[in-house]
């Protein structure tokens, strides 16, 4: 895996996520099917003032992907206003 492709995941969670809520608490897993890895994440988000600029880590990392693994990835990212939702799937890596 290259270095820092799964930490603006973790990193999003502890800056947007509501870490304190015991109804939905955050959910990270790492899995390996056949020889594939599969990371996924999910939260609740906090409800706080938005930066007016987004940030620059999830579309780093889609190039990134597309860079490295060009047909063998999937990253499947679900936003809305109470919840963060990530999987990846790397193909044939393991």
């Amino acid at each position: 895996i290259p270095p820092f492709i799964l930490i603006p995941f973790v990193e999003n969670i502890f800056k947007h996520g509501d870490l304190n809520n015991i109804q939905n608490p955050v959910q990270i897993s790492l899995q390996k099917e056949k020889n594939d890895l599969i990371f996924i994440s999910k939260n609740k988000i906090k409800k706080q003032q938005k930066d007016k600029i987004g940030g620059i880590g999830l579309n780093n990392i889609k190039k990134r992907l597309s860079l490295i693994y060009p047909e063998n990835h999937n990253l499947d990212i679900h936003h809305n206003e109470d919840e963060f939702s990530v999987k990846l799937k790397l193909k044939n890596i393991c």
